[in-house]
């Protein structure tokens, strides 16, 4: 009943989502379990804001039946910037270091900060990656691999941008010329996920 009446002051696009959205998290356990999660353009700023709360408020019911881990694209682009360009940039220079170097403290954290991510982006029983908007080519690489290895594994990830289809393919396309990112994670997605434009 509460969310009837939130949903009367929304526009009709996002009064629609988030019935669908609704009806998905009604039957969770069932979705998580066929590896269905969302893919959802069009959700920049208040929009994105607003079905973040929801999804986040949904998920919190089923604490600690499930697990899930939230990342904003901020986050992921720096995890993806660290676990594939910095930390190994770094390796060759730390062999100069002694072991209690400062270099090679920062390293270890660094690194335990990225594996404990990508341990969450492959084993969360839902992945939730929100305001996702690429432009360089460690982003779609990690994004694309994060989206074809949880859809091989049968874990569900919910993906929202500011972009449209279109433009979400141009950013992909602007980062990587051979477009194979793209194609990686909108097929990985499409084939396991509901779509909302």
């Amino acid at each position: 009943m509460r969310e009837r009446i939130l949903l009367g002051d929304l526009p009709t696009q996002d009064a629609d989502l988030l019935g669908r959205l609704t009806a998905y998290f009604d039957t969770l356990e069932d979705r998580l379990r066929q590896g269905q999660g969302w893919l959802i353009f069009n959700s920049g700023s208040d929009r994105g804001a607003r079905i973040v709360a929801f999804i986040l408020g949904r998920l919190n019911q089923y604490r600690p039946y499930f697990s899930y881990y939230h990342l904003p694209w901020r986050d992921f682009a720096l995890h993806a910037y660290l676990s594939t360009v910095e930390l190994p940039k770094d390796v060759p220079l730390l062999e100069q270091d002694e072991e209690d170097s400062p270099r090679r403290r920062e390293y270890t954290i660094a690194t335990s900060v990225a594996t404990a991510t990508s341990f969450h982006l492959k084993h969360a029983d839902l992945v939730v990656l929100s305001n996702i908007h690429p432009s360089q080519f460690h982003e779609t690489l990690v994004l694309s691999e994060t989206a074809t290895e949880r859809t091989a594994r049968r874990r569900a990830t919910i993906a929202l941008t500011p972009h449209d289809p279109w433009t979400l393919a141009s950013a992909f396309a602007g980062a990587d010329p051979s477009s194979t990112t793209w194609r990686r994670f909108y097929d990985a997605m499409h084939r396991t996920s509901l779509i909302a434009i």
